[in-house]
């Protein structure tokens, strides 16, 4: 009989932090109007050509292996998941 478990979990968010008032030179909005509506004051994005799906999720990986202490080989099989 084979058992299923999840023996680590691992996250990567970019470095890039982009806030409000940084949006607003964007776009016509403002950090009052963002936060009342959403109750979001910074965001994270992406840099092109360094956070790749693959190297992102590479990265959260490899965190859920060593918060699990696993190796690569001792694992069957991977859960990914993303959001935006």
């Amino acid at each position: 009989m084979f058992k299923s478990r999840i023996l680590g979990a691992g996250h990567y968010v970019p470095e890039r932090i982009v806030t409000n008032e940084e949006l607003s030179q964007m776009m016509d909005t403002s950090n009052e109007w963002i936060v009342e509506r959403t109750g979001i004051h910074e965001r994270r994005w992406f840099t092109p050509g360094v956070d790749t799906v693959t190297n992102m999720s590479a990265k959260a990986s490899r965190m859920a292996m060593e918060r699990a202490g696993l190796e690569g080989k001792d694992i069957d099989f991977i859960v990914f998941a993303t959001i935006t």
